[in-house]
Parts: structure tokens; C-alpha cells; sequence
């Protein structure tokens, strides 16, 4: 089974250089093959991308500049045409959590390959990475994920299937972003899958295509990250002791899981209460990727 990462990166080597880091501590990354596809004229970006030694990549150095749609359109036609069979796509300043392949993989091979589908009937078309939940997840909450409208483009997975009806539909109306004409026609009927505690941070707001701002940037970013990691300031804090009670509740969720290995694969969990009242009445999903 191919498993390919796409990645677009333009002007912003900080924020690459964060990204590439984390991702070179995923879990089983050795697995993966990475497409970057690069804007030109940033020899500190492009070096970055030389430089990465973690698994397979093969690096492709736009000869002129497409924006953010083009660009990403690109990443993802590369990934069709190699026939990946999982599709995980991150972006210049979305760094992911350790343990974050590892749920991309287990959401693509056991949610969306086999079409299982969401509480309301609805198709699950993608999975994502990001969440910034209105209460702090519990130790044990660490590897539940539920579904919601489409489309939260901050670190997402597919399918082939599902890659190809995105290319097929690819809303090409505005240069700095892809997901306009599909939030407009499908958020009613098509679904999300998404970790109550996040395996992206979203760090960046400084030259991006969209403008942003710090306020806006510290509206949407995590408060923590899962896979034995807490963002802290815009960046993501190694489990090295120094982050405290984040970093300890999100292993004790991580080895929580483990006690639930027998768990199946897809087990819906009806009664949400324990959850919290932002969420209850809700269903969930149990990850036992661990």
C-alpha cells in the first residue's frame, strides 16, 4: 500500500523548517514518500526540502509561481498518478504530533476505504488532522474522533477514490483557495472525520497567502496537540518534561488506548455524556491505532 505525503511550501523557511522537523518524528514515517511541491525564489525553503532525509522524497521546484490552488492541485495530481492508495496533505505551517500518520493511516484504511459512514448517513469524504475543541480533552479523550461538515483544510487524508472526485470537482474560482465551491455544495452532505484532541498545529499567520492575524491565529490554534506533545506560543513543545501537565495527559491517553486494544476497529460509542456538555448526544469513535 503507497502511502504519500503532499506538501506545498512557499517563502516561509521558519515555519517549513517546524514542519519537516515534526514530521521527521511521526511515527513509521520511514514508510511514507514525501512530494513536496515548492514555489521558486526561496533557496532556504528549497534547501530544506535537499536536506530531508527521513523517508523516499522527490522534490518538485515550480519554474514559476502558481499560488496556493495551483500549487496544491498539483501536489495532489502527483499523488493520483503514482496510485497512492493514502493521501495525507500538509501545508508549510501545519506540523503534526507524533503519533499523526498513524491516524491519518488508521482513518483512511478504516473509515473511508470501506465507506463506513457518518451518524447522520452521511458520507465521511476526508479525514483532518486539526481541532480546537471548545473544552480541554480529558487523558482518556485523547483517541476519540467524531465527524462534522466538510472542509478543514489544516492537515487532511483521502483516499484514492475520494482524491479523484476532489480533482474532479477542484474549484479553481479563487487563487488562494481550494475548498470554496466545495464547502458551499457539500457541507450538508458530506462529512469529516476529526481527533477531539488535535494532531496538527496550525503555526503560522506571517506571509501566508490568506491574510491573517494574531488575534485570528490564536482564535484557531490548538490548545494542545496529541501523540505526547503541548503547543505552547505557536509551537509545538517536545515531551522532554518541559511542557507539564499537557504532555502527561496526552500519554496517559496514549497508553489508555492501549488497554482498549480489543475494541473494534469501528465501535460506536453512543452515549457521549462523559464527554461534556458541548458534545453530548454525540457519537464517537474509538482510534485504536495504538
Amino acid at each position: 500500500m503507497l502511502r504519500v505525503i503532499t506538501m506545498t511550501a512557499y517563502r516561509r523557511p521558519a515555519y517549513t523548517g517546524e514542519v519537516l522537523a515534526a514530521l521527521a518524528q511521526c511515527d513509521g514515517i520511514a514508510d511514507w514518500l514525501l512530494l513536496p511541491n515548492v514555489e521558486p525564489g526561496h533557496e532556504e525553503v528549497i534547501d530544506a526540502f535537499r536536506q530531508w532525509s527521513a523517508c523516499e522524497s522527490r522534490l518538485a521546484v515550480n519554474k514559476e509561481r502558481m499560488g496556493l490552488n495551483r500549487n496544491t492541485q498539483e501536489a495532489l495530481v502527483r499523488a493520483m498518478l503514482l496510485r497512492a492508495e493514502v493521501v495525507v496533505h500538509l501545508e508549510d505551517d501545519t506540523v503534526p504530533s507524533p503519533d499523526a500518520l498513524r491516524s491519518f493511516d488508521w482513518a483512511v484504511r478504516e473509515m473511508l476505504i470501506p465507506d463506513v459512514k457518518s451518524k447522520d448517513g452521511h458520507q465521511i469524504t476526508l479525514a483532518s488532522g486539526y481541532n480546537k475543541p471548545k473544552t480541554q480533552p480529558r487523558p482518556d479523550q485523547s483517541h476519540i474522533c467524531d465527524t462534522r461538515p466538510i472542509w478543514t483544510p489544516w492537515g487532511w487524508a483521502m483516499d484514492r477514490s475520494r482524491l479523484a472526485w476532489l480533482l474532479a470537482n477542484w474549484c479553481t474560482g479563487n487563487p488562494k483557495c481550494f475548498t470554496c465551491k466545495i464547502k458551499s455544495q457539500y457541507r450538508r452532505t458530506r462529512r469529516e472525520l476529526f481527533p477531539v484532541l488535535s494532531r496538527i498545529q496550525n503555526i503560522g499567520y506571517d506571509l501566508g497567502e490568506n491574510a491573517t492575524t494574531p488575534k485570528w491565529y490564536r482564535a484557531n490554534k490548538p490548545d494542545a496537540v496529541g501523540g505526547g506533545t503541548g503547543g505552547e506560543g505557536g509551537v509545538l513543545a517536545r515531551d522532554d518534561g518541559d511542557v507539564g501537565v499537557k504532555a502527561a495527559w496526552t500519554r496517559t491517553g496514549r497508553d489508555g488506548c492501549q488497554n482498549r486494544a480489543a475494541a473494534s476497529d469501528r465501535q460506536l460509542v453512543a452515549d457521549a455524556a462523559s464527554l461534556g456538555d458541548h458534545r453530548r448526544g454525540q457519537w464517537i469513535l474509538l482510534l485504536p491505532w495504538e
